[in-house]
């Protein structure tokens, strides 16, 4: 239910008044086996918006289109379609499986795999290769690898581009989604009642200020994402600090590790 809020505190005195608590966004799911298109949707035009830059100028000069990244010259307003590639030094690799079979001390967790001092590389490809894309749009644009954006852009000295793009405004009574990741539900630790009452109580709308609650209840769908079950801590510290080694490494399904904690937790 929603608290009135004096000075921004969630801190008063004791009242008899009872605020009406916010509404959720009501939304509409249809469930589909196989990806169907829309019959009464014309696809013949679907790329229309990339003709449409063809003779499109900005502040006098025309954009061109470019066939592969490596076409893009300097100082030219141009538009070129590829891949997102991110290259992201904190994202787990192959290496640290290799470090728990060789009995090292597998590195510590992290937390979240994007880097806070600018390590990480956006990159659009293509067959030809790669360019850099740069520019503060990037901070707040969401970016997802192998998705093919065709966007107008600049190229600066060093082989960087300068990303230009047009950001929709937050429309009032638009309906949210709330993508979760990082849960790490394990067999000795799946229990984890304090984060999921309080995940629970933010979706539900009863924890904090009540701007908050109201942008909470725009929420109609719930995504649980990656890393939302982890490995077994005991039997990591076992394989890579014990005394006593396996006889044989088993591939592939191994039933006598199942543990059905992390599912049941969900």
């Amino acid at each position: 239910m929603a608290i009135p809020v004096e000075d921004g505190s969630l801190l008063h005195a004791p009242t008899t008044s009872h605020s009406a608590p916010p509404t959720r966004v009501p939304s509409s799911y249809k469930p589909l086996s196989t990806f169907a298109l829309s019959k009464a949707k014309h696809y013949q035009q679907q790329y229309g918006d990339i003709a449409a830059w063809d003779g499109f100028q900005i502040s006098g000069e025309t954009v061109r289109k470019v066939e592969r990244v490596l076409d893009v010259r300097q100082g030219e307003l141009c538009w070129v379609a590829g891949t997102i590639y991110m290259n992201m030094p904190l994202k787990p690799n192959i290496l640290e499986d290799i470090s728990k079979d060789h009995w090292i001390s597998a590195p510590p967790p992290r937390r979240k795999y994007l880097s806070d001092n600018g390590e990480d590389e956006i990159m659009l490809e293509d067959e030809s290769g790669r360019l850099r894309l740069i520019g503060s749009q990037l901070n707040t644009e969401l970016l997802v690898p192998d998705l093919p954006p065709q966007e107008p852009r600049w190229e600066i000295s060093g082989g960087n581009e300068e990303e230009d793009v047009d950001m929709d405004a937050d429309k009032a009574g638009r309906k949210k989604i709330a993508l979760i990741s990082g849960l790490s539900f394990s067999g000795t630790s799946a229990e984890n009642s304090l984060e999921k009452a309080l995940l629970t109580e933010y979706l539900l709308g009863e924890s904090l200020d009540p701007a908050s609650q109201s942008n909470v209840s725009k929420i109609s769908r719930l995504i649980i994402a990656g890393n939302s079950i982890a490995s077994d801590l005991d039997s990591i510290a076992h394989d890579t600090v014990g005394n006593t080694r396996k006889a044989q490494k088993k591939y592939g399904y191994d039933a006598s590790s199942y543990n059905p904690a992390p599912h049941c937790a969900f």
